[in-house]
């Protein structure tokens, strides 16, 4: 999952580069988005399966500064890049730095392969009920949002 969502927003971010439309925009856009939004789920799981339980508040602190730390040197990174040699060089660049990454973890894949073994024991000793509510609990608010709206409630008429 986290390779998969790495190579999506590397790819996301390439194609933003690559586009001169705003549809290429939008659609380089939403697979990025899709790509971002496997980090937290995959890196918490990899986190909880391979940290002791004593250490997991340390681990997840430093997994939250190195984030920040993240989003907090992406633009520096671009401004300077863009500064010197153009936005799409900048894009291009980050969606570069992206894949090296992701051939990085794909190559040590085998290291997290223990915290994909736990992963899966605890995903098999979920009961049955639970995810029955769960899909329940998701089917629902789906059918409310499609059918009244987002939060659920119908579109009011115009108040004389």
């Amino acid at each position: 999952m986290l390779l998969g969502g790495l190579a999506l927003q590397a790819l996301g971010v390439g194609l933003i580069a690559f586009t001169s439309s705003y549809e290429g925009l939008v659609i380089g856009s939403a697979i990025n988005g899709l790509g971002n939004s496997v980090y937290h789920p995959s890196d918490f799981s990899i986190l909880n399966a391979r940290v002791a339980g004593s250490r997991l508040g340390y681990a997840y602190s430093a997994h939250g500064m190195a984030g920040s730390l993240g989003y907090a040197s992406a633009p520096i990174f671009a401004g300077i890049v863009s500064a010197l040699f153009g936005w799409q060089v900048a894009l291009y660049a980050a969606s570069g730095i992206g894949l090296l990454i992701f051939l990085l973890l794909a190559f040590n894949a085998s290291r997290l392969e223990g915290a994909r073994q736990t992963l899966v024991h605890a995903e098999q000793s979920i009961t049955s009920k639970s995810c029955l509510q769960g899909r329940s609990c998701c089917a629902l608010f789906i059918s409310r949002s499609t059918r009244r709206g987002w939060w659920g409630c119908r579109a009011s008429p115009s108040r004389r």
